[in-house]
């Protein structure tokens, strides 16, 4: 089997304290994105994971500090993918966003043949089978 890479990021954000924020990303080991220009001017984000150096954490550790920590009305989302390094034989996707009022809602790439079935009428079968 090959190395599995993960690569996982969010979007950016408001926050009630930034130096609460890095406080929070420096104790699960995240990197920070800040936002300095145009519509990211003051949002902060931060990465998971890169495949690289930066080596991969559940956000569900950390979800409900995170949470605590975003302004009223502000949403996380992090994506995250994942993949055999030397080949595409598997690949895995999920989203999960995270509001401050501490609500969550995961939609995995998964859930698409589901979608599909329905939206198509087509009868439940294996992802292959689509």
């Amino acid at each position: 089997m090959d190395e599995f890479v993960e690569k996982s990021r969010s979007n950016y954000f408001r926050v009630k304290s930034g130096a609460e924020f890095e406080k929070l990303c420096e104790k699960w080991g995240l990197e920070i994105l800040y936002g300095e220009s145009g519509i990211r001017a003051g949002k902060f984000g931060f990465i998971i994971s890169d495949g690289y150096r930066q080596k991969g954490r559940s956000i569900h550790k950390f979800k409900n500090p995170l949470s605590e920590l975003l302004e009223e009305e502000e949403i996380c989302i992090v994506r995250t993918v994942a993949y055999e390094r030397d080949s595409m034989n598997e690949l895995h996707a999920r989203t999960i966003a995270i509001d401050s009022q501490g609500r969550e809602l995961t939609v995995d790439l998964d859930d698409l043949y589901a979608m599909v079935r329905k939206e198509w009428g087509l009868e439940a079968g294996t992802p292959e089978e689509l």
